[in-house]
């Protein structure tokens, strides 16, 4: 077959690839379409840079997620939860004597929760060191005060009597899952008149008049705010 015969042909043939690229071009598109896939180019533009995690955000969001500023700055609120006959209990294995427990006639949720005197060495209460523990809450699920007395009548078994009640208050914190506050301990280990808050707790160690005797009070928050910062209390 001659170049000139072969020439028709050729140019035959070149018209169907054409035709038949632009159908497949088609084709396509239409399956783009149908699914919803994006084109490469509009696909291209609409992917987030994946070398910014906050790219996909929305302007608000990441502004949210990126503010310098910080959260306000409150501390959190101590607020045990307890069942109060079962702390009171709780008392007695931590080397307190003869925890009473005394609920509320209904519909009073009022309760109490006294123990014995604990002296470090035997003698009669009013000449030798002591203390006792006391607790009380007008909630059946909350302590409102938690207080601990100190009789230090005898200096020489004075320092058992401190250490001691530090020892109980450590465990009755530890009871709670909460650390016990150092200038709690310091106070006691010192005896000095001292108040402070912390973690929205109330500590008020006074002297009583004319005696060697101390109490220790520790009022609790009795209920959270409503929400939003007005759940914490400001840092003191």
């Amino acid at each position: 077959m001659t170049a000139r015969r072969l020439l028709p042909l050729i140019a035959a043939g070149a018209a169907l690839l054409a035709a038949a690229s632009i159908v497949l071009a088609l084709g396509w598109q239409v399956a783009r379409d149908w699914l919803g896939e994006p084109a490469p180019s509009e696909r291209s533009a609409a992917a987030p840079d994946a070398r910014d995690p906050f790219a996909a955000l929305q302007p608000i969001a990441a502004a949210e997620l990126l503010a310098p500023d910080p959260d306000f700055p409150s501390a959190f609120v101590l607020l045990p939860t307890v069942k109060p006959s079962l702390f009171c209990k709780a008392l007695g294995p931590m080397g307190l004597a003869n925890p009473s427990f005394q609920g509320g006639t209904p519909p009073l949720s009022s309760w109490t929760c006294v123990t014995d005197l604990l002296k470090p060495v035997d003698g009669d209460e009013a000449a030798v060191s002591s203390l006792f523990v006391s607790a009380r809450g007008d909630d059946p699920e909350r302590i409102e005060t938690l207080r601990i007395k100190l009789n230090l009548l005898d200096e020489s078994t004075a320092p058992v009597a401190k250490a001691i009640a530090k020892d109980l208050l450590r465990k009755i914190f530890w009871g709670f899952g909460f650390p016990t506050p150092d200038a709690a301990l310091s106070a006691l280990d010192e005896l000095r008149d001292s108040s402070f808050r912390e973690s929205g707790v109330r500590y008020d160690l006074r002297r009583e008049f004319g005696a060697p005797r101390f109490n220790l009070v520790i009022a609790f928050p009795q209920r959270l705010g409503a929400g939003g910062e007005g759940r914490f209390l400001p840092q003191r």
